[in-house]
C-alpha cells in the first residue's frame, strides 16, 4: 500500500536485492516504484477508473470492482509467469492468492503474505458488498494464507478471528505485528486533548459524515477540529466536497502521509 513508510520499505527491499520489482497502490492507481534495468516494458503507472459523479459511480460499481481486483490478479500472474520471482511479498490479498498458487506450481520460490483486514466481512451491507467481503475476499484470503511460507499478520486478534471462521489453524509460521512490544508512558499525553484525528483510508462506513455536522458546536465548546491523515480516496474526496458545501473548512485539516 502507498503509505507513510513507502520510502523506508523501498530502502529495505533494495538493500536486500537491487533485482526487485516494487509496486505500491492506492484506490486510484498502481505505481511501479522500482524495477531492474532488464525489465523494459512495464508501465510506470496503471490507473483505475475514477468517477467523481457519485450516482454514476454507484451504477457502474460492479464493473469498477472487476477492473480494480482483476488488475491485481492479472498483474501478479504476468510477473510470476514471465520472471519466476524468488521471493513474492504482498499485503494485497488478491495478488497474494495468485502468488500462493504460483508457489504451488513452481512459478514463485518463496511467498510472504502480509495479512491485514479480516473483520470487514462481518458488516451488513448490500448484495455486492456481501459478495465481495463475505465470499470473494474470504476465499482469496484463505488461498493466500494457506499457501504462503510466512504470514506477517496485522494483529493477533485478526488472525484468531480468521481461524475461528475456518475452525482450524491456517498457517504454520506466523508473525504478529500488533500489539507492538512497547510501553506507553501514561503521563506523556496531556488531559487537554481536543482534536479528532482520523488516520488511514477514508471509506464509506468510516463515520466521518456523522461527525461533520457536529464540528461547529465542538469547536465552539472545546476548540476541537477534525484532522484527516491518509491517502486520497474516492470517499475522502466526497468528504472534502461535503466540507466545502457546508462551509466547514475552518474546522477540518487534511494531511497526506509523510
Amino acid at each position: 500500500m502507498d503509505t507513510y513508510d513507502k520510502n523506508l520499505f523501498t530502502q529495505d527491499i533494495l538493500s536486500y536485492s537491487k533485482n526487485s520489482m516494487l509496486f505500491f497502490y492506492n484506490f486510484q492507481a498502481i505505481h511501479l516504484e522500482h524495477k531492474p534495468d532488464h525489465v523494459k516494458w512495464f508501465p510506470a503507472t496503471i490507473k483505475f477508473p475514477f468517477l467523481k459523479n457519485h450516482a454514476l459511480s454507484n451504477l457502474l460499481l460492479p464493473f469498477l470492482w472487476i477492473i480494480f481486483f482483476g488488475t491485481f490478479l492479472l498483474l501478479s500472474a504476468i510477473i510470476c509467469v514471465l520472471y519466476r520471482p524468488k521471493v513474492c511479498l504482498t499485503e494485497n490479498i488478491w495478488a497474494g492468492a495468485v502468488f500462493g498458487i504460483a508457489r504451488k506450481i513452481g512459478l514463485c520460490k518463496t511467498f510472504i503474505c502480509c495479512a491485514g483486514d479480516w473483520l470487514a466481512n462481518q458488516g451488513r451491507k448490500g448484495f455486492l458488498s456481501r459478495l465481495a467481503n463475505n465470499y470473494l475476499f474470504v476465499y482469496m484470503d484463505y488461498i493466500a494464507i494457506t499457501t504462503c511460507d510466512l504470514v506477517d499478520s496485522q494483529s493477533k486478534l485478526a488472525n484468531e478471528a480468521r481461524e475461528r471462521y475456518w475452525g482450524r489453524q491456517l498457517s504454520r509460521i506466523i508473525h504478529h505485528r500488533h500489539p507492538p512490544p512497547v510501553d506507553v508512558y501514561p503521563n506523556a499525553i496531556p488531559d487537554t486533548r481536543t482534536n479528532i484525528c482520523f488516520l488511514g483510508q477514508v471509506r464509506e462506513d468510516s463515520g466521518l459524515d456523522l461527525i461533520l455536522p457536529l464540528l461547529p458546536e465542538l469547536h465552539r465548546d472545546i476548540g476541537a477540529k477534525l484532522k484527516i491523515i491518509g491517502p486520497s480516496t474516492i470517499e475522502r474526496t466526497r468528504i472534502e466536497e461535503t466540507v466545502e458545501n457546508l462551509g466547514l473548512e475552518n474546522f477540518e485539516e487534511l494531511y497526506d502521509f509523510l
